[in-house]
């Protein structure tokens, strides 16, 4: 949704996200070999799910006009 004048201009939208895939790290040994070749200890691929969320996004921005020029800021 947005709107449009000579001076100003507003936008609103918003997007919904479900619970995507992702591989958790080992809480109780996060770390394999950390004195010889310390590498991440991951769990099995995609075996959690991120939480679904609402993203909600607004912007806006207005223009000055002057005698021979103009500024927009936002």
């Amino acid at each position: 949704m947005s709107y449009d004048s000579d001076e100003l201009k507003l936008s609103f939208g918003g997007r919904y996200f479900s619970g995507k895939p992702t591989t958790d790290i080992g809480l109780d040994n996060p770390i394999l070999s950390p004195q010889t070749n310390p590498s991440l200890n991951f769990l099995s691929p995609n075996e959690a799910n991120l939480q679904d969320y609402f993203q909600l996004n607004f912007s806006g921005s207005y223009t000055l006009n002057f005698d021979s020029s103009a500024l927009e800021t936002g």
